[in-house]
């Protein structure tokens, strides 16, 4: 079962900085931002994946986000409303890895027995050039 869904911002519609940057370079991160963006996006994200998916919340075993940072999901976790336990964050070795978060996720989970086979699960990526995107996935892997 796969369903995705997701978008990206146009780079004419790119946020502006709250504040300047303090050094010469096109590059720059508004953390808060980033943050509020992805917190108002993320859960509306999950509601159009489980609708796709006709899947009810209560049928999803685990949602598995990117481990952006520990501020952020803890927030994303309260805005989907959900426990420690169907959210995971594993950050405390690693940190944010970027686009490998998932996979590293995913295997701590596997080697904690926390992943079984059959488990349905809806995955998010977000971040780079404001983009995000999901699907629901079952677990296929046995140890």
């Amino acid at each position: 079962m796969l369903v995705t869904k997701g978008g990206a911002r146009p780079a004419e519609d790119a946020i502006k900085p709250r504040h300047r940057h303090r050094w010469e370079s096109a590059l720059y991160m508004d953390g808060p931002s980033l943050i509020n963006f992805t917190v108002a996006a993320v859960p509306q994200l999950v509601r159009n994946i489980l609708e796709a998916a006709r899947l009810r919340r209560e049928e999803v075993d685990l949602f598995l986000l990117h481990q952006a940072t520990l501020k952020m999901l803890q927030q994303l976790r309260e805005a989907l409303e959900l426990t420690p336990e169907r959210m995971p964050i594993v950050l405390e070795h690693c940190g944010n890895t970027v686009s490998s978060t998932l996979p590293i996720l995913i295997d701590d989970l596997r080697r904690n027995n926390r992943l079984q086979r059959g488990m349905n699960n809806v995955l998010v990526g977000f971040g780079v050039g404001w983009s995000w995107a999901g699907c629901v996935w079952r677990e296929t892997w046995k140890a």
